[in-house]
C-alpha cells in the first residue's frame, strides 16, 4: 500500500458506517458507539490485516534505517553503540 491514508480511511469507515446506521435507527448513542466499535474492530481484524501488516512493515523499515548499518565493530563490550564525542569548548573569558 503506497498511501497510508487509505488504511486510515478504511478503519474510520469500518467504525463510522455502522455507527451512522445504528444512530439512524434510533439506537441509544452509547450502545451505538459500543456496537460500532466492536463491528469496526472485527472488520479491521478480518479484512484489513494484510494492509495493516504492510503498513507496519513500511513504518518499521523507515524508522530503523539508521540502525541497520551498525556492525560488531560499532558496538562496545556492553553491546551499546559507540559514538565519538568531541570535547566541549567553553565560551567566555579564559581564566
Amino acid at each position: 500500500m503506497k498511501n497510508p491514508w487509505l488504511y486510515i480511511l478504511a478503519r474510520l469507515a469500518a467504525f463510522g458506517v455502522p455507527l451512522g446506521i445504528l444512530l439512524a435507527l434510533n439506537f441509544h448513542p452509547i450502545y451505538s458507539v459500543a456496537i460500532a466499535t466492536a463491528l469496526g474492530l472485527a472488520f479491521s481484524l478480518l479484512f484489513l490485516s494484510g494492509t495493516r501488516e504492510e503498513l507496519s512493515k513500511r513504518l518499521y523499515d523507515r524508522f530503523n534505517r539508521e540502525t541497520e548499518g551498525e556492525t560488531a565493530e560499532d558496538l562496545d563490550d556492553d553491546g551499546e553503540a559507540v559514538t565519538e564525542q568531541k570535547p566541549v569548548r567553553k565560551r567566555g573569558k579564559a581564566s
